[in-house]
């Protein structure tokens, strides 16, 4: 959790990385409010099950990141979900 000290924009970054055959899925919340929705591409677990060849290496669906500018008010606490 992240609390701005003062008024202002400010960047907020933040990056998903999954283990192999996961995925991953965020919110990022301003004061309580949802801002963006982040989720791992690529991955079906379905395919992976059905469609993969024996031996052959299972890799994550990928890595997925946030860079947004925000504004925020001194006190607003920005966290990912």
């Amino acid at each position: 959790v992240f609390t701005a000290p003062y008024d202002g924009r400010y960047l907020i970054t933040a990056t998903l990385t999954p283990e192999i055959d996961a995925y991953v899925e965020a919110v990022l919340s301003v004061a309580n409010t949802s801002v963006a929705q982040l989720h791992t591409a690529g991955y079906r677990r379905e395919f992976l099950e059905y469609h993969h060849s024996p031996g052959a290496l299972r890799t994550c669906g990928g890595p997925g990141a946030f860079h947004l500018i925000v504004h925020l008010k001194a006190g607003d606490a920005v966290n990912v979900v």
